[in-house]
């Protein structure tokens, strides 16, 4: 958020990272998939659509409120992290 908060737009941002990859923000495999991608350690990819949530102001987003819902399931002492998988539209 900092970068958003001194005043670039979304989309400043997001053609910063899709031409120098940083923070574990890269460009999607496909064009047309969503804005940018965040990959940590090997996990699977999350698809950011947007960088501000659609009812959130900058001073209150987060990066995990554009996923949505996220839910931790712990079963038989495996941790697992469900998180919206869906396209906003």
């Amino acid at each position: 958020m900092q970068p958003y908060l001194a005043g670039m737009s979304q989309d400043d941002i997001t053609a910063m990272l899709t031409a120098t990859p940083a923070h574990g923000f890269s460009a999607p495999a496909e064009p047309g998939a969503g804005a940018l991608v965040y990959t940590h350690d090997g996990a699977p990819p999350l698809l950011f659509q947007g960088l501000v949530g659609f009812d959130d102001t900058p001073l209150d987003t987060r990066g995990s409120d554009i996923i949505g819902r996220i839910a931790l399931v712990v079963e038989g002492g495996t941790m697992t992290i469900n998180t919206y998988a869906g396209f906003y539209s």
